[in-house]
């Protein structure tokens, strides 16, 4: 016999839902929390994990004292993942870091040697890159202006739009212009 409970890494406040099996010995982790219970109260009031700490094996939501000490923190989560996201998006989109600095040095050349077809096709790209990276700092200057909670949880980040201005540049294509 067995049953589903809920387990939290004490750490970076991961849930698992881990099945349990009667017949099995389980060894519990000091990194992992069994069933805490004041995980369901957190998750009903919306508690943010960053606002969350351990005491002794339960999870318990922080003072106030205690949120204005981790809310710089909490900007900093909200703005890596959103750098996380603007990168994958642009990567997705076929421009990787490898593909930008190709771009970066074809351009260099294409405008060293004359080659304004070429720059005019690769500028299409490097632009669009950079309205990524515009939507990003805007998102990012948002969540740092954020005196709250409701103010943080507010800012998001779309680039979805930018998807159907995607111009398909590729370093093929790049080096296919002979001008």
């Amino acid at each position: 016999m067995s049953r589903l409970v809920n387990v939290v890494n004490r750490y970076n406040f991961e849930v698992k839902e881990v099945e349990l099996r009667e017949s099995i010995v389980y060894r519990k982790s000091s990194d992992w929390l069994f069933e805490p219970l004041g995980l369901a109260a957190l998750i009903a009031a919306g508690v943010p994990k960053y606002y969350w700490k351990v005491v002794v094996n339960d999870l318990v939501e922080m003072s106030p004292a205690e949120k204005a000490v981790a809310f710089p923190t909490a900007k900093n989560i909200k703005n890596d993942a959103f750098a996380l996201q603007t990168l994958r998006f642009i990567s997705d989109s076929g421009y990787d870091p490898p593909a930008q600095t190709f771009l970066t040095a074809l351009l260099a050349d294409a405008y060293g040697t004359s080659k304004t077809n070429r720059a005019a096709y690769i500028t299409q790209a490097l632009n669009w890159i950079a309205q990524a990276h515009g939507l990003y700092i805007i998102a990012r200057d948002a969540a740092n202006a954020a005196t709250s909670d409701m103010e943080l949880n507010a800012v998001t980040l779309d680039l979805t739009p930018l998807t159907a201005t995607d111009p398909h540049v590729t370093t093929e294509g790049a080096l296919s212009i002979p001008d």
